[in-house]
Formats: structure tokens, sequence, C-alpha cells
């Protein structure tokens, strides 16, 4: 068979182009470079199938999405040496042992009757005519029909051409990995079987290549257990075997996980068969991902009133970069939100302020700010400062008098704090019924025990405010201050597997923030990490 343009084009190189990948492109067993296994060593330990991922903190389990194993032919020449042989006729009869299949016969000493030596199909002799190298089986004393000649015998009408698969040159005589307990060797004359007759020649001796097809194939995982099998010799007729690894892989490499989970895993199966032969193998990398879940914590929950809260993962996270973060996410809006128009964020870098003692501090606002504004919450940004145990804080609505606290808006709220290191927002509601109309709206603080640091900007302390607001309005929530949601619907909605930003899950657990008060819900949270 030739090589055409077509299968050249589709990645056949001329290196491999031999006359078991002719078989197995005949056979469309073979069609692009890709389809050829690499012949591997399977003797012994067997050829390692090895699996290595490098760990990731936390893995809880590991996950193969693909580990496809295609095995097939590889042949091995092995060098038989000189065969026995006895003349029949005209003919030479050699034994082969051992079952073996004959990929070539090397014809030592080859002369025509007239004494010229014949080393290839060109010098074979031509008077009376055209001679051909005749190859049968043979079992027992018993010639077989013929099996192959050199040249093959031609198309007669509508019957092609037949005896084809052999070639000789150089003195050898190649075979396409022929099978038979001897081989008979003649010179005939005469153009088909049916015609053909033997004439004398003779023949020194024959040495031979033997082809072997892998033998008694097995592959085996990392416990020794046979995953499949294929006993006695592996035809070329055959077409590849396909696997498929998945379900065997995956307990081995969580079984690796669970016994050294901050090391890399390391599975190896292997693929044996018996001596001396090789197998054609195919084994891309299998894919698929550690994955890190958190069974102890199926819900986190983070309560949103203002500041940024950080998602409550017990453990840090791996210093790398998910493949992909899933989860169910349910928003609960709590019908408050942030005045964002009229709210400070919280400081960042170093803190300054004014420390609050029994003489108020005032917070003012334009003179028409509140007017008609019904707030829910104030909120003072700031801390109780180290060295001070605890702090009473009273906060009240007062209208100013300049930069003056006046006369009060309403009775004061009393916030009881203890002391922190860091600086956030104190909350305290506000009463019912409050009417701002009269305008120069002030929020004034005092402390009523102990001292607090009110921090601020510019002179100025900081103070959210809150309003009721029955209609999210779509607004955002942030995580690590990307984009998560909109918030459109005051009832409890609920996402089921949210894809999450990859890049806000490296290292630290990453940070929620809304203008909106409210509960969120993540479970059944899920990273993975491609391998």
């Amino acid at each position: 068979m030739a090589i055409n343009a077509a299968q050249l084009d589709k990645g056949l190189v001329v290196s491999e182009v031999n006359g078991f990948v002719l078989d197995q492109i005949e056979k469309g067993y073979i069609t692009t470079l890709r389809d050829l296994l690499t012949p591997v060593e399977v003797v012994g330990e067997g050829y390692p199938l090895r699996v290595t991922w490098a760990p990731v903190y936390g893995a809880t389990r590991a996950e193969i999405t693909s580990a496809p194993v295609r095995v097939g032919v590889a042949v091995v020449e092995e060098a038989l040496g000189d065969l026995s042989m006895v003349t029949a006729g005209n003919a030479y009869v050699v034994t082969i042992p051992g079952g073996k299949r004959i990929a070539s016969l090397t014809l030592h000493g080859m002369k025509a009757a007239n004494g010229n030596s014949i080393t290839s199909q060109a010098s074979l002799p031509t008077d009376p005519e055209q001679h051909r190298l005749v190859v049968r089986a043979q079992v027992g004393s018993q010639a077989e029909a013929p099996i192959h000649t050199v040249p093959f015998v031609p198309a007669r009408g509508a019957i092609p051409a037949s005896l084809t698969g052999a070639s000789f040159s150089s003195g050898v005589l190649s075979l396409p990995n022929v099978l038979a307990p001897k081989l008979r060797l003649s010179l005939a004359i005469k153009s088909f079987p049916e015609e053909f007759s033997d004439q004398p020649f003779t023949l020194d001796r024959v040495s031979a290549v033997a082809a072997v097809y892998p033998t008694d194939l097995q592959l085996v995982d990392n416990a020794g257990t046979v995953l499949w099998a294929f006993p006695g010799e592996y035809p070329s007729t055959n077409p590849p075997f396909d696997l498929d690894l998945r379900v065997n892989f995956e307990p081995a490499l969580n079984a690796a996980l669970a016994a050294a989970p901050d090391q890399p895993l390391d599975v190896t199966f292997r693929l044996k068969g018996k001596a001396p032969s090789k197998a054609g193998l195919s084994f891309p990398k299998p894919q698929g991902a550690l994955v890190r879940d958190f069974p102890d914590t199926p819900i986190m929950s983070v309560t949103l009133a203002g500041d940024p809260v950080v998602l409550p993962i017990a453990d840090r996270l791996a210093d790398e970069m998910p493949s992909s973060v899933t989860g169910d996410l349910t928003i609960t809006y709590s019908g408050i939100r942030i005045l964002t128009e009229l709210s400070d964020n919280l400081p960042n870098g170093a803190v300054s302020g004014f420390v609050v003692t029994d003489q108020p501090v005032a917070r003012a606002y334009p003179p028409q700010a509140l007017i008609d504004t019904v707030l829910a919450r104030i909120g003072v940004i700031g801390r109780v400062p180290l060295g001070v145990t605890e702090c009473e804080l009273a906060v009240q609505l007062v209208q100013m008098i300049g930069d003056l606290p006046g006369e009060p808006y309403g009775a004061p709220g009393v916030l009881k704090l203890t002391t922190e290191t860091a600086v956030r927002t104190h909350w305290i509601d506000v009463p019912a019924g409050i009417d701002l109309s009269r305008g120069n709206v002030g929020i004034s603080v005092r402390a009523n025990s102990g001292r607090f640091l009110w921090a601020s900007a510019d002179g100025v302390p900081l103070v959210k405010l809150a309003i009721y607001d029955p209609d999210p309005g779509g607004r955002a929530l942030n995580l690590n201050g990307l984009h998560l949601a909109s918030v459109t619907s005051a009832d409890e909605t609920t996402t089921p597997g949210k894809t999450f930003p990859t890049q806000q899950f490296r290292s630290q657990p990453p940070v929620f923030d809304s203008s909106l008060f409210m509960t969120v819900d993540v479970s059944d949270l899920t990273l993975r990490y491609a391998r």
C-alpha cells in the first residue's frame, strides 16, 4: 500500500512509514500522526503511567475529569540467528522456533543454477523467463499454497494483484510478520500460482528476525490490582484498546491526599507484559482538579451593616488562584441602606481624630441636608483607645448653632464599647418620630465614661447615616471591590451554583461590602484548582 498525499497532509511523516504502520493505516486504525502509539517497554516492572500533582493548601479531595489510555500493538524485532534448514526437491524448508512471527529472512549465499548470486528482486534470474521467489507455509511435510512472492502476482482481468506484502533487497527477504511453524522457499517460473514450476537454486543458510507483538498485557494500579488484561498475543489485526481510568485514578489520588495532604500527589499505574515485547501506548496527562470545600461550615453567613465584612473561612487560602469558585449565594435585604451622599468611608492607613471625653464633640451638616429625612441609624466611626477598658458613649441628634451643638432633636442613644484595635462603624438606632424639619442638623457625641477616638478626615469627624428604604434599587454587593450581584428584591433571593471571581480567593478570604444592610449566606462553597 502506498501513502497518498491526503494521508501525508494528515500529519504522517516518512520516518514513521513502515510495513506495520501501513498495515495500521489500511485497517483504519491510524488516520493522523497523533494516532500513532509510542512503543514502550512493558517487561519487568512495566511501563509507569504516573500522575503527579502539586499540592494545594486545604485541599479536601481530588477530581479526575479525563484520564484516557490507548493500548495497542508495538513491534519488537528479535534476532533469531540461523534457522534449521533442509532441502525439499528444488526448495528449502526452514523451521521457525517457538512460534515466532517472521519479519525478515536473510538468504545467505543464494545462487541461481548458473552460479549467479541472487541478492534482490532485480537479480532474480530471467532465463528462460522471469523467476519468482515464492514463500509457502509448511506444516509437517506438507507445503501449503503460496502466501507471498517477489515480485507479486500481477492482476489478471477482474482478479486483482495477489501474494503481495514481501520485498527482497540486499539479501533480505522482508515479510509482513508471518506466523508459521515452517517456511518453504523456492524459485519458480510462470506468472500465476497454478502454473508455478520450481527451479533449482542453492542456498547456504538462512537467518531470521522475528516480530514480537505485545503478549500477556496487564494494566495494574498502584496497589497491584489488575484493571485490564489481554492474555496471549495482542494481534495487529486488533484496533487499539481505549481505556478510561478516571474511576481508577481518582480514588488513588484521594488516598494519596488523605495520607499526606501537604505533599505532592504521586500515583503510578503500570502496563506490564511478557518479555521481550513492547506495547503501543498513548497516555495524555490526566486532567482534573484538587478541590477545597468546607464540610465543617456548609453555610457561611455574613451580616453587612455599613462596613466591609470578611467571608468567615476559618483558615487561610492557598497561595494559588483557583481555576473556579462556585457556591449558592443567598441575599436577604434588611430594608435599610446607607445614605451614601451624606456618609463617610472608613479611613485607610493611619487614623487621626478627636478624643471624645465628657465634653461633647459635634459633626455638623449643611443647614438643609436632612430636613426631609427619616433616619434609621447613626454610625460613628472610631474605636476605644488602647489603655481604656470600656467606654459609654452618648450619641444625639442636635440643632447646630454655628459649630456648636444646640437644642436636641431627641433623647440620646447610648453605646457601651470595649477596647479594640480596629476602627469600625458603631451603630445606634434613631428613635422613631424625630422631626428634623428645623434643619441645621448635627450629631453630638459625648463619653459618659471612658474615652472614644472619633476618626476624622480633614478635621471633620466621620459618620455614616442609614435610612429606611423598602427597595434595594439594584444596588451592588461587592467582593473585594468587584461587583458580585445587584440586589433588586426585598425578598430573600438565592442564586444556586453562583460563579465567584477566582482572583478574590487567593491567600486570604475575600471581603463583602455594600451600601445595603443585608445578610449574605454562601453555602456549599467549592474551590477548584485545575491540574
